[in-house]
């Protein structure tokens, strides 16, 4: 999964691991200071898994100011982090853990596909593409 962040001066990539490019021009990828920053120490799906109940990261945001970091799993898991530092995922404190198993009801197959906040950050889009199908939930924050 990709994101801006910080008015679109960062971006976040996460694949196996998350990496924070500098843009120099908000919200254009072609000018990142870096391209292919180090990773950022323990962001790996292993590092979060615990947090979302062995499921790999598979969406994520900060919220308008960086100070809470939110990930959505597959395995109907989301995990908030409160960071010390806006925009730093190494100063994350202990996941607010959140469980969607009984709303994406039921079947062995649930998975978080992505989240967004609203821009006011009162509302956040879930969408599931399995158990119902390709469903978008909308839940206050």
């Amino acid at each position: 999964t990709m994101i801006f962040a910080d008015n679109e001066n960062k971006m976040y990539w996460m694949s196996t691991q998350m990496r924070q490019f500098n843009l120099s021009t908000a919200g254009d990828p072609s000018s990142a200071s870096d391209t292919c920053p180090t990773a950022i120490a323990n962001t790996t799906d292993s590092d979060f898994s615990a947090d979302l109940d062995g499921g790999n990261t598979r969406s994520m945001f900060f919220n308008d100011n960086g100070t809470q970091f939110t990930i959505a799993g597959d395995a109907a898991r989301l995990a908030q982090y409160t960071l010390s530092t806006a925009y730093d995922i190494t100063t994350r404190g202990t996941a607010t853990k959140y469980n969607f198993d009984s709303m994406l009801g039921s079947g062995a197959s649930k998975e978080i596909y992505a989240i967004r906040p609203n821009a006011s950050y009162t509302k956040l889009i879930l969408a599931s593409v399995y158990q119902p199908e390709n469903t978008l939930y909308e839940l206050s924050l």
